[in-house]
């Protein structure tokens, strides 16, 4: 391993060559949220009351006036 040198606080540090962090579970689970939102109207079903909320010209094209009545 090299050693390096780092200065915190105003004084240098010699070591070891730092690790790489590895992301944890909860970095992967925020993301997955955070994907879940930002896609959110890609990702829902087209019978689902979600799809006639963000699709509505296409809902009523496969579904009818009336059903996209009752999801409204």
């Amino acid at each position: 391993m090299s050693k390096i040198a780092i200065i915190r606080g105003g004084k240098i540090i010699y070591g070891e060559e730092p690790t790489v962090t590895k992301p944890n579970e909860t970095n992967a689970r925020h993301e997955r949220e955070s994907e879940r939102k930002k896609y959110a109207k890609d990702i829902v079903q087209p019978n689902s009351v979600e799809y006639a909320k963000a699709y509505p010209d296409d809902f009523r094209k496969r579904y009818g006036d009336s059903a996209y009545r009752l999801c409204s």
